[in-house]
This record gives structure tokens, sequence and C-alpha cells, in this order.
């Protein structure tokens, strides 16, 4: 799932982590999930969730990690 947030620009960490256990929920299940928004550098935001900047790279987040549930990852 891609969560494009990326017309949020002045969104905080706190935004950001109201999707935390949404995340934590399609990650169990084996589902990707990616929020795209570049307000945040990736320093601020913690491990558990996946933001990139660009809708391109969420995309590409995706593929990799479906290649990974592929090979057994």
């Amino acid at each position: 799932m891609i969560v494009d947030l990326i017309q949020y620009t002045d969104a905080t960490l706190a935004d950001l982590l109201l999707f935390l256990a949404l995340s934590n929920q399609h990650r169990s299940t084996k589902q990707s999930f990616v929020m795209v928004n570049a307000a945040l550098s990736i320093d601020e935001i913690p491990e558990e969730l996946m933001v990139v900047p660009t809708l391109q790279e969420a995309q590409d987040v995706i593929e990799m990690e479906e290649i990974e549930r592929d090979l057994g990852f």
C-alpha cells in the first residue's frame, strides 16, 4: 500500500506516527506499507516506518519488497 502524503509539506513526525499501527498491521501480514512525504529528513523517521520522498521511490520499495518475499526473505 502506498499512502501519498506529498502535499502535506508541514507534516510532523507525530503526524506520520499516526500511521504506525496501520503500517505494523500490513507488515505483520507480509504486505508493504510505504508513505510518500518529503517534509522530514530520513534521519528523523524511525525505522518502523517506511517513508520516501517521491512516488517513484515508493513504487521501487514495493517492487523490492515483493522480490524479497518471492525469494523468501
